[in-house]
């Protein structure tokens, strides 16, 4: 007779969730967490002792899925960068292309979430500059990466036999530059200004741009 083989083990269960979904679950707590607590609070302050206490979990299950704080931090972050920049395809895809809409539909989304979400607007505007050498990195290839999502969207927009003399990459990411710093005064300023006058301020800047690239392709 041959050797029997034993059937695969199947993961364990508990309470009819797999060990890999419980870790999952975990994760998405600890970012929540991470978010209530750097977002209102800041980073410096925040002990792991206090994120586990938001999180209703032990230490031994932070340092399941997070080195230290800064790991934490920068796990909340990139889900909320993540989180924007979806949103804001989702709202400015449609009105393609005319850039105009694009462009509002797209600062809607952005300065909407920070409004309604203080924490957000702290984790993203202030906090992430004052973790690490490695966080302001981060925080350069978020602003570099909405510059190339903004370029390439522009670009498709755009008819074919069109390539603006302007350096797109320069000038992509100086609109997002800008609109970060008006976020960043507003946000300063307790949202003082209405949502439409910020809205309205930011396109002013990218009308001016859309104007110009409109003279290129002779529209």
């Amino acid at each position: 007779m041959g050797i029997q083989e034993k059937p695969p083990t199947r993961p364990r269960r508990y309470r009819g969730v797999a060990a890999g979904e419980r870790v999952t679950e975990r994760r998405r707590q600890f970012i929540e967490s991470g978010l209530s607590c750097f977002g209102t609070r800041g980073y410096h302050p925040v002990t792991v002792r206090d994120l586990c206490t938001e999180a209703r979990l032990t230490e031994r299950y932070f340092y399941e899925s997070f080195k230290d704080r800064e790991a934490l931090f920068a796990a909340v972050y990139e889900h909320l960068i993540e989180e924007l920049r979806r949103d804001f395809m989702a709202a400015a895809v449609p009105c393609a292309p005319d850039l105009s809409g694009m462009a509002r539909a797209g600062l809607g989304v952005f300065y909407r979430r920070l409004q309604q979400d203080p924490r957000i607007a702290r984790m993203l505007l202030v906090e992430v500059l004052t973790v690490s050498q490695e966080m302001e990195q981060r925080a350069q290839s978020a602003t570099f990466g909405f510059g190339d999502l903004l370029k390439q969207m522009t670009l498709a927009a755009l008819p074919q036999n069109v390539r603006p003399k302007e350096d797109m990459d320069l000038m992509a990411t100086g609109l997002i530059g800008c609109c970060v710093h008006i976020a960043m005064r507003w946000s300063a300023d307790g949202y003082r200004q209405p949502l439409s006058t910020v809205i309205d301020t930011a396109m002013s800047l990218f009308e001016g741009t859309i104007r110009q690239l409109g003279a290129a392709s002779g529209h």
